[in-house]
């Protein structure tokens, strides 16, 4: 599938696929993005800048493997709301976002020390809630 594009938020030094999507386990067509130029990636770029640089509908999957946390601050909900607008604005209609987080339960959610908020499953039912609605604040 030529026209199938994958982006690899927080990529750091690995390529690795973690989540498959709809039976997709190797990638196909992948961009990556990271904030250090170290690794290589295809867009250096830090995820508090919006918007990405990237063009309406550009991905079928978007995967961010411990990233989300690293960006916005705990109970900034205009960040949360503008930093997944920007992914739904890149993703196709009907792509998907892939990603992990720490637990609330974990000691790394708060022990390390660039962590700036937890994201939970449960925030993204306030994400759906908005993107089907079409408000995001």
């Amino acid at each position: 599938m030529p026209d199938y594009k994958e982006l690899l938020i927080g990529a750091g030094s690995s390529r690795t696929r973690k989540i498959v999507v709809n039976g997709r386990n190797e990638w196909t067509n992948l961009v990556t993005l990271d904030i250090n130029a170290d690794h290589r990636p295809d867009f250096v770029w830090n995820l508090e800048h919006l918007p990405l640089p990237f063009a309406d509908n550009e991905f079928d999957e978007i995967h961010a493997y411990e990233v989300l946390e690293h960006a916005g601050q705990q109970g900034d909900h205009v960040f949360f709301f503008a930093q997944f607008a920007e992914i739904w604005r890149i993703l196709k209609p009907g792509g998907q976002l892939a990603g992990t987080c720490p637990s609330r339960k974990s000691v790394w959610a708060w022990g390390d020390p660039s962590h700036k908020r937890i994201v939970q499953p449960e925030s993204f039912v306030f994400w759906i809630s908005r993107s089907t609605s079409g408000r995001w604040a």
